[in-house]
């Protein structure tokens, strides 16, 4: 009798910890489609330049900063204006999205910018020059929406391509 007691004891224990198993993995599977939608809606806005998706992505005060040339923009409207500055310089930018994962409330993405620059950016004039420059960033949701996106990239690479910097004669044919 004991026996049979311990065997339903450990059946409820495996079935209590299988509901919370699948509770757990039903609320991730929320939060990876909550970031995978989140994540195609902002590289929709950068590369089709449909700066009205920010609306959809950032919270209202949401923070989107560049730390390769140390913007940080404040709020979905000077977000939406960085964009339009960036458009206007690059019409023909874009990004290419080659990997990302997410975990809880944060999301990691890499990526391929390119394009070429035939208007004045960041004080820079036009040098219609193309560029292409891998980087990466990290994201935070909140309430469904971008709290903080930050990109990461070399800056360097990005003004040599540019021409902008000098390129070495032992780069030139890397």
């Amino acid at each position: 009798m004991k026996s049979v007691k311990r065997f339903f004891t450990l059946l409820n224990l495996f079935f209590i910890l299988f509901l919370f198993l699948g509770s757990a993995a039903a609320q991730n599977s929320r939060v990876d489609k909550t970031a995978e939608y989140l994540l195609l809606k902002h590289i929709d806005a950068w590369s089709k330049h449909n700066v009205d998706l920010i609306d959809t992505v950032f919270a209202e005060n949401g923070i989107y900063e560049d730390v390769a040339f140390e913007i940080v923009s404040h709020g979905r409207e000077e977000i939406k204006n960085g964009l339009k500055e960036n458009f206007a310089a690059v019409p023909d930018f874009k990004i290419e999205l080659t990997d990302w994962f997410s975990s809880g409330n944060k999301l990691a993405c890499q990526w391929i910018m390119s394009g070429t620059q035939t208007g004045d950016y960041l004080g820079l004039p036009a040098t219609g020059k193309s560029f292409s420059v891998r980087g990466a960033s990290i994201a935070v949701i909140k309430d469904g929406k971008f709290e903080r996106w930050t990109d990461y990239y070399d800056a360097y690479l990005f003004l040599k391509q540019l021409g902008v910097i000098p390129v070495k004669d032992s780069e030139k044919d890397n």
